[in-house]
């Protein structure tokens, strides 16, 4: 009789993209840890950098899984084949090769080269498949043994990875993902830019310090260049959404409901500030949006730290919700039990609640919940970052409007002290 499959190779067998599959009659080697790194449009200084800060002999074996990339959109990218000729000149000679995927080594560094220069990437798809293609390769890898870690890196080209990138988590943590800290940095040649990034770093900031103080544990950044996730973890919840923005968001949501994210605050990445249009949203479109603003004269406007006050109120409210539940009828609520517990809801935050499908989630936790903690995953589960977002945003339009970032930071320092 066979043995059941894990998690992981199921997720290989369906859901992993076809590269995943192509890694037979690999050289016989093994590596200690592992990073993907998605790249369109790119020079080679991330391949200089990484050389220089792991390439020394007594480093531990690491594998680089490099994504070059263009969305189908455009037909040519003659910086994807100026970085792939330069991978050869950084990484050769040619250890092994099937199809769209290279491998070479130097010193205790392999490169794992995904040409998707040649098979370019459906543009609305973009760097959510390219991570996944990247991300999947190593989960086969680690499935393979091949990998002696089950962590999977993600980063991106434009950003410095400090010596301890690769330290491994305490011993306690053994499963989910992590986030690392990081700064952006500009450069004297294009002050305006560097201005613009400090700003919305302020914004990412203020935002995860307001979840963190409202108690969500959905506190953590999602940026697709800082964060690891386990392998195991990545193979439930089925790799990177093909998203060509806010897969790191999708992913980082769908793993903090298996596991607590583990944010790394002694491991600090430095992140270009530039111009960037690779992706629809995120780091790119927020600074020329900035830029947009001050030319204008017009200052970035954030969140009013009044939506986090309502947002700590509704989350020290939801135990209510279990104990009201408990003196029902477990299934289904009728509905007299049903208005009585929407009535219970603090008249402040039904209407921001209520957009949320909150009759679907009363009935499905007096169904399914049968203790106060199964009650509490439960609620989180359904009261995820993405419906925490929406909590905020219905807040923002109805009675909170963005106001500028330096009087947002200043309230909230008031507002938290408090």
């Amino acid at each position: 009789m066979s043995r059941a499959q894990t998690p992981l190779q199921k997720y290989l067998a369906q859901y992993a993209e076809t590269e995943s599959s192509e890694l037979n009659e690999l050289p016989e080697l093994t590596w200690q840890r592992v990073v993907v790194i998605p790249a369109f449009r790119e020079s080679d200084q991330f391949l200089r950098r990484f050389k220089h800060t792991y390439g020394t002999l007594a480093a531990p074996s690491t594998m680089l899984v490099l994504v070059v990339n263009r969305p189908d959109s455009i037909s040519h990218c003659p910086e994807n084949h100026q970085l792939i000729e330069a991978c050869y000149q950084h990484f050769g000679p040619l250890l092994w090769q099937k199809n769209n995927l290279s491998m070479m080594s130097k010193g205790p560094l392999t490169l794992l080269l995904v040409d998707r220069e040649t098979v370019p990437i459906p543009v609305k798809q973009g760097v959510g498949l390219a991570r996944k293609i990247g991300c999947d390769l190593a989960a086969a890898l680690f499935e393979k043994k091949r990998l002696t870690t089950p962590w999977i890196h993600s980063t991106d080209a434009d950003t410095h990875l400090p010596e301890n990138y690769f330290s491994p988590p305490d011993h306690s943590i053994n499963r989910g993902a992590q986030v690392f800290n990081f700064r952006h940095f500009g450069n004297d040649a294009d002050p305006d830019c560097a201005e613009a990034t400090h700003i919305y770093e302020q914004h990412l900031n203020y935002y995860r310090n307001g979840l963190s103080w409202a108690g969500s544990p959905y506190n953590f950044y999602t940026l697709g260049s800082s964060l690891a996730i386990h392998a195991e973890t990545y193979a439930q919840v089925r790799g990177f959404p093909r998203k060509a923005g806010g897969e790191d968001f999708y992913l980082l949501n769908k793993a903090a409901k298996l596991q607590p994210i583990v944010q790394r605050q002694e491991i600090t990445l430095q992140i270009n500030a530039r111009h960037s249009d690779r992706v629809p949203f995120g780091t790119g479109p927020a600074v020329a949006k900035i830029l947009a603003l001050q030319a204008k004269g017009s200052a970035f406007a954030t969140y009013d730290p009044r939506v986090f006050i309502y947002l700590k109120n509704w989350l020290a409210y939801a135990p209510s919700l279990w104990t009201i539940l408990q003196s029902f009828p477990k299934s289904p609520l009728d509905a007299a039990n049903l208005k009585a517990c929407t009535d219970a809801v603090p008249k402040a935050l039904f209407p921001a609640v209520s957009a949320l499908n909150f009759d679907a989630f009363l009935q499905h936790a007096a169904k399914q919940c049968r203790t106060d903690r199964g009650f509490w995953q439960h609620f989180h589960s359904w009261f995820d970052a993405f419906a925490t977002l929406k909590f905020i945003h219905f807040l923002q339009a109805s009675d909170f409007p963005p106001i500028p970032i330096d009087q947002a930071l200043r309230d909230f320092a008031e507002v938290s002290r408090g």
